[in-house]
């Protein structure tokens, strides 16, 4: 049965959602240089954050964290990165000053009311948005096939990634361990890809941070 329903406090599970879960497989896969590490620190500054409300919902804890973690840290990261390879620039109209803070000063009930994003239906005119969201919550909204790609084309660069790869050469992450995963995923045994793909692309940039790519 998966953490995230455990009766566990909310930033921990909160934490699983958005990591799907990868904190717990830390101990078997992290290497000597980095077996000190543990998700307390993580779970410290999510608990900064947190605290920095003062109170309030469960949920207004949730957006807030959402606000200064999964934004800048990942969905716009990746739309800039995005748009800047093709030289497009993106304005993102929901990050306006002004609405962001009318946005901060009304209740989480309106917001969550119905399926979410209550008041963005309601205020935007008809046929605007007339087709449903693609992509699902965190994990596919920005999803590419890594699964297929890690037992395919990607499979040769991963093999090589585990041979002499910077991230396991140095101690940062056990080999075995990766291994272990790779092969179970190869085989379609189970779904690896949500901890070989950012292995994978860890490792390359390593290599590349090394002098070591091309090799």
């Amino acid at each position: 049965m998966s953490t995230r329903l455990a009766p566990t406090p909310v930033l921990e599970r909160n934490l699983d959602w958005v990591t799907s879960e990868r904190r717990h497989r830390r101990d078997a896969l992290y290497g000597p240089r980095l077996a000190h590490l543990d998700s307390a620190r993580v779970l410290a500054d999510l608990a900064a954050h947190a605290g920095e409300l003062n109170g309030g919902s469960t949920a207004r804890w949730l957006m807030h964290l959402d606000q200064v973690h999964y934004l800048p840290d990942d969905v716009l990261v990746k739309t800039d990165r995005a748009s800047m390879l093709v030289s497009l620039e993106i304005r993102t109209a929901f990050l306006h000053g002004g609405l962001a803070d009318l946005a901060g000063s009304i209740d989480t009930s309106i917001h969550l009311a119905g399926a979410g994003k209550a008041l963005v239906h309601e205020l935007l005119p008809p046929g605007i948005i007339p087709a449903p969201k693609l992509g699902g919550y965190r994990k596919t909204a920005f999803r590419v096939p890594a699964a297929e790609w890690l037992r395919g084309p990607l499979a040769p660069l991963l093999r090589r990634q585990l041979e002499r790869g910077t991230i396991y050469e140095e101690g940062y992450f056990d080999r075995r361990a990766v291994e272990q995963l790779a092969r179970e995923h190869a085989a379609s045994v189970r779904d690896h890809s949500d901890q070989l793909w950012p292995l994978l692309s860890l490792g390359l940039w390593a290599d590349r941070f090394h002098g070591l790519d091309g090799e």
